[in-house]
């Protein structure tokens, strides 16, 4: 599954309960709480008693109990599901119950009773529903013992019950897209995690450098060719603040999230058009639960190094060897205080150093080397669409 069906799933499933009990305390007015709780059909079976009683004055006290005895007949658990496996059921009343399955609204198998319900009521009562409803008014308005049953019985006739259904499942889709885009800036989406990233302090080397220690499964695609179980994404940034992901899909759509904006198709760097940049290959399959796991927005390694900083530590740690962007290097000492930086049998750089302080000097025409953060051949995007170039075609 998509990375962000995965995670709109997720933010979908917190925000439910949630959502329920305040949409419960506003449209149900504690009718399932104080009325229903017990018994969500004698509940209704007496309501419609009621009803019979006030509606119907030329009955007998005979003639109304063999009403009652015949509704709490046909109204038992078990005349409901057999009176389910005749009927069919209207859309709206299968959209009603497979949407309370779905979100877990009280079990989907009260929804289905609130709908034979209502089908045995509309059928028992023999008269339209504008009378029905008319009659239950009045008598809500008269008697306040019995006015929440008689709400709850309008509501179930009308079918103002899977208007109410509509409204929760339109606040829960609103209230889940709101909270999916603040769940993930640019960063979190470029590289599919879930969470904001925000870059380190430090120049743009270092910043890319605290994304590469930061996220294993992302590296410098640099002089190297894409693999198959890789995509592409590029990273801008300026060093006094501001910095932006976009990510290329497999078809060579670029696309991008802006902050707390909607995902949309890759217009432009804006005020990073002038930015350095970074083409990380990232590995299509990782872990994405970042937030859920740390529980916090990642900041990338705060003490990420820039070459120069890289060359120091290793010194520090006397070591012969280390890695930077893609590269690896050795350190041979030239001079009581010099070392060259080398990389094969080629000098990149030498640094200067009493042991304290050090100066490092990086070779003519070898800065683009070192950094590796562009490929031989440029990126190009044209129209929200990355021009294949043949560098960057898929290692097969």
């Amino acid at each position: 599954m998509e990375f962000e069906k995965i995670l709109q799933e997720r933010v979908h499933q917190e925000i439910i309960e949630g959502i329920q009990k305040d949409f419960e305390r506003r449209y149900y007015c504690d009718i399932e709480e104080e009325t229903l709780k017990e018994n969500k059909i004698a509940s209704i079976a007496n309501a419609h008693a009621i009803y019979i009683v006030r509606s119907r004055p030329e009955l007998s006290k005979e003639q109304e109990y063999k009403l009652y005895d015949e509704f709490d007949q046909e109204t038992t658990p078990e005349a409901l599901m057999k009176l389910r496996q005749k009927i069919e059921l209207e859309q709206a009343e299968r959209e009603y119950i497979e949407y309370m399955e779905h979100i877990g609204y009280r079990g989907g198998e009260e929804a289905v009773i609130q709908v034979l319900m209502r089908r045995v009521l509309l059928e028992k009562l023999r008269e339209e529903p504008s009378k029905i409803l008319l009659v239950l008014q009045q008598e809500a308005n008269e008697n306040e013992r019995f006015a929440k049953q008689y709400s709850y019985l309008a509501k179930l006739i009308s079918g103002e019950l899977f208007e109410v259904h509509e409204l929760l499942k339109r606040r829960i889709e609103e209230d889940s897209q709101i909270r999916f885009n603040q769940s993930i800036n640019c960063g979190g989406y470029a590289l599919k995690i879930d969470t904001g990233v925000f870059p380190s302090k430090g120049d743009f080397e270092a910043k890319v450098s605290s994304i590469l220690e930061s996220f294993p499964f992302v590296r410098l695609l640099g002089d190297t060719k894409l693999q198959e179980d890789e995509y592409l994404v590029l990273y801008r940034a300026k060093e006094d603040g501001g910095h932006h992901f976009i990510r290329i899909e497999d078809d060579g759509t670029v696309m991008e999230k802006d902050g707390a904006d909607p995902i949309q198709q890759f217009k432009d760097w804006k005020t990073l058009k002038d930015a350095p940049e970074a083409v990380f290959a990232v590995k299509k399959e990782h872990e994405m639960n970042y937030f859920k796991l740390r529980g916090s927005i990642i900041i990338p390694t705060k003490d990420a190094k820039n070459f120069e900083k890289t060359v120091w530590s290793a010194m520090q740690n006397r070591q012969n060897t280390f890695e930077y962007h893609n590269h690896t290097y050795s350190l041979k000492k030239a001079g009581e205080e010099t070392v060259y930086i080398c990389s094969g049998d080629e000098i990149v750089a030498e640094m200067m150093t009493d042991g304290e302080e050090y100066d490092i000097e990086i070779r003519k025409g070898k800065r683009a080397f070192i950094s590796n953060t562009q490929p031989k051949n440029p990126i190009v995007i044209k129209d929200g669409k990355y021009q294949c170039n043949g560098q960057q075609e898929v290692s097969r």
